[in-house]
């Protein structure tokens, strides 16, 4: 992770207003004390470790049940503009960062984005591996700036011939 240049906590750590409020030898976990909520970081433990199903014998993205179907439909129209499983597997578990901060990012600078998206990737691995262990995923980073985005698919596809079936 690059070194936090954090605009909030800076404005924050260099108001006098706040000296008050630092008693640990870290300002950092005083700013986290005073001005993060625990909800905000449940929240985005569902990005961190995003909730998957298997649909035609893919990992795939699907953040709740609602979207389940709608989901399969964006991955069967990539398969039927000829698209191969790894490249639908990719295209829907895509993760633009900008997205996900679309209202609030900003003044965000682009070391903060990509430290989230190093966050993200690392996680993801981390999260695949455990849930998937018997499963090789590629997990990278594109784009640039404030245009980054969060990749994964499988290496290697389970060879069932009963993949376009399902």
């Amino acid at each position: 992770m690059n070194r936090i240049i954090n605009w909030r906590y800076e404005k924050w750590d260099n108001n006098e207003k706040n000296n008050d409020k630092k008693y640990s030898e870290d300002d950092i976990s005083d700013y986290i004390s005073w001005e993060i909520y625990p909800e905000d970081i449940e929240l985005f433990i569902t990005v961190l470790a995003p909730r998957t199903i298997i649909y035609k014998g893919c990992v795939i993205r699907c953040k709740n049940e609602n979207k389940k179907k709608s989901i399969c439909q964006r991955f069967d129209s990539w398969l039927l503009q000829g698209k191969d499983l790894h490249i639908a597997q990719a295209q829907i578990n895509m993760c633009s960062i900008a997205d996900i901060f679309l209202n609030t990012s900003e003044n965000t600078s682009d070391s903060t984005i990509e430290n989230l998206a190093n966050l993200i990737k690392d996680n993801w691995e981390l999260h695949l591996q455990k849930t998937y262990p018997d499963r090789d995923f590629v997990v990278y980073i594109a784009g640039e700036g404030v245009d980054l985005v969060v990749i994964f698919f499988e290496q290697t596809l389970p060879s069932e011939i009963e993949l376009y079936d399902s």
